[in-house]
């Protein structure tokens, strides 16, 4: 969110962060992505030429991201996110110096955007990989989720049920000594040894 709201004002970049956490994109991926790379339904076509390992794959933005996507369309870019460099080449004294925005000219731009909005910020561990990352993360808790509810319906039964009457909510009771070992020797009265 800090990072989302250092770019206030710069709504391309806000939405190329959206867009990214949702595709869960590389850098490369998105700052190449290309408006007949997207279909109406919000599927992302990235073909194999800008893909890692040459493996192209898809993915799906949701629609009202996609519409304000193209609200902040720059005219005569084939690059979804052209408007990214254009807003710092409008807001930048040297914006008249800067070259037009291609591809790899727009891929350095976010990188060293992002590197600035994260240092300014300090926040540490944080780059456009840590988007990928993030959505991997969230990926992974929704698969929990559902196979969650999944093992409920199986067993006849509610999840909020199913937590609270069999799932087991506490270590073995090795643990339990452990923590009671600990506690104790942290807890010796200096003065009496």
């Amino acid at each position: 969110k800090r990072l989302h709201d250092w770019f206030n004002g710069r709504p391309t970049a806000q939405l190329l962060l959206i867009v990214s956490q949702w595709a869960g994109g590389r850098r490369e991926e998105i700052t190449h992505c290309e408006w007949d790379w997207i279909d109406e339904k919000g599927y992302i076509d990235i073909p194999d030429n800008i893909a890692k390992w040459g493996k192209g794959r898809v993915v799906r933005i949701p629609l009202p991201l996609l519409q304000r996507l193209r609200e902040a369309k720059e005219p005569g870019s084939s690059l979804v996110f052209a408007g990214f460099r254009e807003e710092y080449r409008r807001a930048s004294s040297h914006g008249k110096r800067m070259l037009p925005t291609t591809a790899d000219r727009l891929y350095e731009t976010v990188g060293d955007h992002l590197a600035k909005a994260v240092e300014e910020l300090e926040l540490e561990g944080v780059s456009h990989h840590a988007i990928r990352r993030t959505t991997m993360e969230l990926s992974d808790q929704g698969e929990e989720i559902k196979a969650t509810d999944q093992s409920s319906r199986n067993l006849g039964t509610t999840t909020r049920n199913k937590d609270g009457f069999y799932v087991r909510k506490s270590h073995a009771r090795t643990f339990y000594l452990r923590a009671d070992g600990l506690y104790a020797s942290l807890s010796i009265d200096r003065k009496s040894t």
